[in-house]
């Protein structure tokens, strides 16, 4: 099979890596992985021709181990579905809540504007005045007063 020397050789590509990124820029990273690369395929075909010895097993997982990794899948999916619908739900009632908000703090004040400060003075006339039935009405009230008083005040010479 194919998997070879292990850990050792693993461990020289990384400290390789590492070496050269933490030294420079990015033209010595990867000639350091080629060369890195170039000696750990030397080392593999030196090891398999000089030894005696198989290489090394590729660990595989037991039934149960992918079990709880299936498991554990299904429940990061399930979770993830569950954030996406509530950031789905959430983002359209933030944004409202902002523009009601946005809107809630301005409106008294455009509307104040817009009546103080129209060129037209009937505008805000028209809107103080009172209409024809509550000036009649209020007339008939007055009348009536008038005339209770005028009563009370014959009923109190008796």
């Amino acid at each position: 099979g194919g998997g070879g020397g292990g850990g050792a050789e693993n461990r020289d590509v990384n400290n390789g890596m590492n070496g050269s990124s933490a030294s420079g820029g990015g033209s010595r990273v990867v000639d350091s992985v080629r060369m890195s690369t170039d000696s750990l395929s030397l080392e593999k075909n030196t090891y398999r021709k000089n030894t005696t010895m198989p290489p090394a097993k590729v660990s595989t997982l037991s039934d149960r181990e992918v079990l709880e990794a299936n498991v554990l899948r299904q429940l990061l999916e399930h979770y993830f579905k569950i954030v996406r619908a509530a950031v789905l739900d959430a983002v359209p009632k933030a944004v409202m809540l902002m523009m009601v908000n946005a809107i809630q703090d301005n409106i008294q004040e455009r509307l104040m504007q817009a009546i103080y400060l129209t060129e037209d003075d009937g505008a805000f006339s028209g809107l103080t005045r009172e209409s024809e039935e509550v000036r009649r009405r209020r007339s008939e009230v007055k009348k009536l007063v008038a005339s209770l008083r005028r009563g009370i005040a014959v009923m109190r010479e008796l």
